[in-house]
């Protein structure tokens, strides 16, 4: 089987594209451990080179040749990454739901274009962040008094000096080694994308198929076609 061409008019969110091959995997997984399943789409033209030809597209869309993995990994510093990346969406949310409404010049300060990220990226937030609360500590804005209040305020909220002074060095053995990222966004005319548009269009197809030709709401939703909300009620 060739492999299928995405419509050129077809625009999808990248989050769609993202999500597919798990989609796959589902639909794959369905239709090669269910008789039943196999066999209706069998009558409408699914054959074992269509199932191989998924899998295959599901493998491409999975490995981007661009991302180097690393030859060793530093455990403790991976460990710390993941630490901070915990944290930091509690974090990040501690300091705006604190000084939002109550210091409102601070939070800006401390927020302006930070936030929580994934993986490696997170550690260049909390440093940032890190940095910010060290200069507002300091007495940064024009209000150097309410400067201090917010501080207090979020030391009451568990953000005093020790547990800054943890995450500081949680961000050093996180900066001490930091593999090349695992992943990457992306973006159209990118290799990976044509390969996601491309296992996007035999999902699209068999899917499709699929839900003109099997009614039974418990396989549609092995398939990931449907959810078990739309199983019938029982009379």
């Amino acid at each position: 089987m060739s492999t299928p061409s995405p419509d050129p008019d077809t625009i999808y969110a990248r989050e769609t594209l993202e999500a597919t091959p798990g989609r796959v995997v589902r639909f794959l997984y369905a239709v090669g451990t269910s008789h039943s399943i196999r066999t209706i789409l069998f009558k409408h033209g699914y054959r074992r080179a269509d199932h191989d030809e998924g899998w295959d597209l599901v493998k491409q869309a999975c490995d981007d040749p661009a991302i180097a993995w690393p030859a060793d990994l530093d455990e403790t510093s991976q460990d710390a990454i993941i630490e901070l990346d915990a944290w930091d969406e509690r974090g990040f949310s501690i300091v705006g739901a604190t000084l939002s409404h109550r210091y409102p010049k601070q939070s800006r300060f401390l927020l302006t274009g930070i936030g929580p990220s994934d993986g490696p990226d997170a550690v260049d937030g909390v440093r940032e962040l890190l940095d910010r609360l060290d200069a507002l500590e300091a007495g940064a804005s024009e209000s150097p008094e309410e400067d201090k209040r917010a501080i207090a305020a979020l030391s009451r909220r568990g953000l005093g000096k020790k547990e800054r002074e943890h995450l500081r060095q949680l961000v050093d053995v996180a900066e001490r080694s930091q593999p090349p990222p695992m992943s990457r966004a992306i973006t159209s005319g990118d290799p990976r994308f044509e390969r996601l548009l491309a296992l996007r269009a035999w999902f699209d197809e068999w899917s499709e198929i699929a839900r003109a030709t099997i009614t039974r709401v418990d396989h549609l939703v092995k398939l990931g076609l449907a959810s078990r909300r739309d199983r019938p009620a029982a009379s």
